[in-house]
């Protein structure tokens, strides 16, 4: 690899190498079973939804990246296969990321703050409710902002490629301000449950299931900014496949292992407010 291509390489957030053929094969079989299992939750009614929509697309794209490492350890890179590595890294997190997202907003939605005046069509947010509203919102912009980011820096990657000095310092601001977001979005996700289950006391299940995947996700996003800042020097193969890969492989796992329909229980007061609304309505039927 000639030195414009290292340069690019490691812009890129990439270290293609003979070392990445080994643990890129070894994922893409540990992953090969989860593809049967997303199928099989898609076909089962009582586990089919939209939230098996990112870990499903995330398969694809991670299994796609994984099969970009292995050209990548045994031919000459170039700028288009770069690029499209770079770009798919970024997009499986994102994801991966998403996923989560999605069950800590449902959480957050179902066991947050209520309305005073029991949700009528009169109810306005109160101020916790507004704040949890726009933290929802920013983490998933947030997400969309990071993967914007990594499409753009693929862009560059010719350039940089050819020595262009601007295109590769372009390249190295992009995945900085790609890490920087997708370690806040995490960091945010996981005060947010940790404060809504200090002031309203959240079910244990899905608050263990959500702090632990996000906090393996945290790991990933914490490697992805030392990576992009060169904050250590410990951007090795070893690394990317202990900090990054794995932990996103652990959460993958446990996504589909478990039921995402189900996985956020109702609220017990909004589930005898329900009952009682019910009995209401028979009551007047009764009536008449």
């Amino acid at each position: 690899m000639s030195s414009n291509s290292a340069s690019a390489a490691v812009g890129a957030g990439i270290i293609p190498s003979r070392d990445d053929f080994v643990p890129s094969i070894v994922f893409i079989v540990l992953y090969a079973p989860l593809i049967p299992l997303v199928i099989w939750r898609w076909l089962k009614r009582e586990t089919r939804c939209t939230a098996l929509i990112e870990p499903s697309i995330f398969l694809a794209v991670r299994i796609a990246s994984l099969g970009l490492r292995v050209h990548l350890s045994k031919h000459r890179p170039t700028a288009g296969i770069i690029a499209a590595e770079s770009v798919l890294m970024t997009a499986a997190t994102v994801l991966i990321a998403g996923s989560i997202i999605g069950q800590v907003r449902n959480l957050l939605k179902a066991w947050g703050p209520k309305p005073s005046n029991d949700g009528g069509p009169s109810a306005k947010l109160s101020p916790s409710q507004r704040a949890l509203a726009n933290i929802a919102l920013l983490m998933r912009l947030g997400l969309l902002a990071s993967l914007a980011m990594s499409v753009y820096s693929g862009t560059q990657t010719s350039g940089a490629m050819h020595g262009e000095t601007d295109k590769l310092a372009t390249l190295a601001k992009l995945r900085k301000g790609s890490s920087l977001v997708i370690f806040i979005v995490i960091l945010l996700a996981l005060a947010a449950v940790a404060l809504l289950n200090t002031r309203h006391g959240l079910p244990r299940r899905p608050t263990l299931f959500l702090g632990t995947t996000s906090t393996l996700l945290l790991v990933t996003a914490i490697y992805r900014v030392q990576s992009a800042f060169r904050i250590t020097a410990s951007n090795t193969t070893t690394a990317l496949w202990c900090a990054s890969i794995a932990p996103e492989y652990v959460v993958a796992v446990a996504i589909l292992i478990v039921n995402l329909k189900t996985l956020v229980p109702e609220k017990p007061e909004d589930k005898l407010a329900g009952g009682d609304a019910e009995m209401v309505g028979l009551a007047s039927t009764d009536t008449r």
